[in-house]
């Protein structure tokens, strides 16, 4: 095992996971189940208190809200290349043409 790793249980099953502190007071989590943050819990079984952090980062498209919007003094998203974009005015459909929200602010209107 790495320095500063640590093993825990996760509420759905066994995962392995690491945690690796870095400079500048940097967490980073990893773990050995592929699947979206939901949950504080993810880094608080490791003994991390989110409280202390000025930036805590999930990789999710919405999953993690309801879990972490009630302790954040905001919610950023960010777009990455990847299956879809996140701004989804911007999607390029071909076959869908209709308006909708986002991309029109009331897509009723019409």
């Amino acid at each position: 095992m790495l320095p500063n790793s640590h093993l825990a249980e996760q509420n759905k099953g066994w995962a392995r996971g690491v945690w690796v502190t870095g400079a500048n007071e940097l967490d980073i989590f990893l773990n050995t189940t592929r699947t979206q943050t939901f949950h504080p819990d993810a880094f608080e079984q490791f003994g991390l208190k989110l409280d202390t952090k000025k930036i805590v980062v999930v990789k999710s498209t919405q999953h993690f809200y309801a879990g972490f919007a009630p302790i954040a003094e905001s919610v950023l998203y960010v777009s990455a290349p990847g299956s879809i974009n996140m701004n989804f005015s911007e999607i390029g459909f071909k076959k869908f043409t209709d308006a909708y929200w986002p991309k029109v602010a009331d897509p009723y209107s019409r």
